[in-house]
């Protein structure tokens, strides 16, 4: 799972849905530590559903390393009332190092939603 040292080598892409039992690991292993209510059992198939659908409702980074997922970042747009603008609301968990990897694929997307 994750690791205090960072690996390198990897790969920053697009999750995919078989990636999603993992990221909901994850997410389980992030709830814990926050020592908040524990994930539901379904929450991979309510990720996919999410992410997956004709117009998600976020998008999901992940960082391969070798096969095993070492961290992810979820975004979806949201509106600012204060700035009457769009933003990228971002959720993220991962090994040290690998989050300014995931980050620029997460900027790209802003980019394109212009």
């Amino acid at each position: 799972m994750l690791t205090d040292t960072p690996r390198p080598g990897g790969a920053i892409r697009s999750a995919v849905p078989t990636d999603l039992p993992m990221v909901a690991q994850l997410c389980a292993a992030h709830v814990a530590f926050e020592r908040a209510e524990p994930v539901s059992a379904d929450l991979a198939a309510r990720l996919e559903s999410a992410l997956f659908a004709a117009r998600p409702r976020a998008w999901c980074f992940v960082a391969d390393h070798e096969g095993e997922l070492v961290g992810y970042v979820t975004c979806s747009l949201e509106f600012s009332t204060w700035q009457a603008a769009d933003y990228l609301h971002l959720g993220y968990v991962g090994e040290q190092g690998v989050l300014a990897q995931i980050l620029g694929s997460v900027a790209d997307l802003g980019v394109r939603a212009r």
